[in-house]
């Protein structure tokens, strides 16, 4: 083929100007060829189930949570989405949170209530993060920084209950980590 030409394409483009800003994706393990995504901070608390070009399906809101800094989006095995209010740009937040949300019905009009949100603070140093991912149900964290990632996870979840990450490791040089995600291969 053409060497000059870029080894990926856009698969699409978001049509719906309330999504003002896409901060997580993931594909919905629920409605075929649907993915939803939700906007960054200062904007409603909604999820967007789009296709994979990018048009919408529907714009879902979630009551019962503000939108801060959301930056993520991760999906359990029991039919949920978990999102990531870990936006952390100043790094002096103590009201960091990851709560669960029923995957709704990708219908018009439709909204969801949070069933359990988990808070909590880093161990060490207060970090700025974007990424965030699932093993076995637990929520795993990487920070987002000029030089490196650190990878936190929760040692065990308490509903509502503030739980201390655990530091599970530190990727050196992965520099200003917006995303992650994990194979289910493992």
């Amino acid at each position: 083929g053409d060497h000059g030409a870029a080894p990926w394409a856009p698969a699409g483009y978001y049509e719906h100007a309330a999504i003002a800003e896409s901060s997580g994706f993931q594909t919905s393990r629920q409605h075929e060829g649907v993915y939803w995504t939700l906007n960054d901070s200062g904007n409603p608390p909604a999820l967007f189930a789009v296709r994979g070009d990018g048009s919408l399906v529907a714009e879902v809101a979630v009551t019962g949570a503000g939108n801060y800094d959301w930056e993520a989006l991760a999906a359990d095995d029991d039919g949920n989405l978990w999102i990531g209010e870990i936006g952390n740009n100043s790094r002096q937040r103590d009201d960091l949170v990851v709560f669960v949300v029923p995957e709704p019905d990708p219908s018009p009009d439709d909204e969801v209530a949070g069933t359990a949100s988990y808070p909590y603070p880093y161990p060490g140093e207060n970090v700025d993060a974007e990424g965030m991912f699932l093993v076995g149900g637990i929520p795993h964290i990487v920070s987002k920084e000029s030089d490196r990632a650190v990878l936190s996870r929760f040692p065990e979840l308490r509903e509502g209950e503030q739980v201390v990450l655990e530091a599970v490791g530190e990727l050196p040089g992965a520099r200003l980590v917006t995303g992650a995600d994990i194979s289910p291969g493992r």
